[in-house]
């Protein structure tokens, strides 16, 4: 029974997940049809277009947390990324984009060194201690902040910037979620001893 219940969470989840991506994605081509083809837009569209493409060729976890605050911050942390929308008539402006494609090179930074261990709810799916990770415990979510910054720099509305901080709010509760199960893995608290930031070096 939990295993049947585990299988349709995780096909609802993904099914939320494409229907989310498939209006934003439609909003931003739209958008860009409409006003010419701005760079923030075409990077926000590539970057969350590689993170649906990680989540459908994850590899099984080992351990998982299927909690109900888990998932509900897990989903609310990936979803709600898919509710920022182009502003009309906002111009890309320079302390955006740097922000942005900072944020799209350390994602893909990211994704050679976690390759298929990424997913939405807090797992273990092998320890990650390589690339990036030699320098925060969750650079992932560091790429995503920057990217979404960066975009709402270029992109300002109230939507955006509420968007934005409550998404933000959101992953942290993520992290603190999968700390807290992989501090069960001795591996993982091992390099936890050697890599102390989370986040951002330095700060937290």
């Amino acid at each position: 029974m939990d295993s049947r219940r585990q299988r349709a969470g995780h096909l609802l989840s993904t099914a939320a997940l494409c229907l989310a991506y498939i209006l934003f994605a439609h909003a931003h081509v739209a958008a860009l049809a409409s006003e010419g083809l701005r760079l923030s837009s075409t990077l926000l569209v590539v970057f969350e277009s590689m993170m649906v493409i990680l989540v459908f060729f994850r590899r099984p976890p080992f351990a998982r947390d299927n909690s109900p605050s888990a998932v509900t911050v897990a989903l609310a942390g990936s979803l709600l990324p898919l509710a920022l929308r182009p502003t009309a008539g906002a111009e890309d402006v320079f302390l955006g984009q740097g922000v942005l494609i900072i944020g799209l090179l350390g994602q893909i930074g990211s994704s050679l060194s976690i390759r298929r261990s990424f997913g939405l709810i807090a797992a273990n799916r092998g320890v990650q201690t390589n690339g990036f990770y030699r320098l925060v415990r969750h650079p992932f979510y560091l790429s995503y902040l920057l990217v979404q910054l960066g975009y709402v720099i270029n992109n300002p509305s109230t939507i955006n910037i509420a968007v934005f901080a409550v998404a933000t709010a959101f992953q942290l509760a993520r992290i603190w979620f999968e700390e807290r199960l992989l501090m069960h893995d001795n591996s993982y608290r091992q390099y936890s001893r050697r890599v102390r930031w989370h986040l951002l070096p330095g700060i937290w």
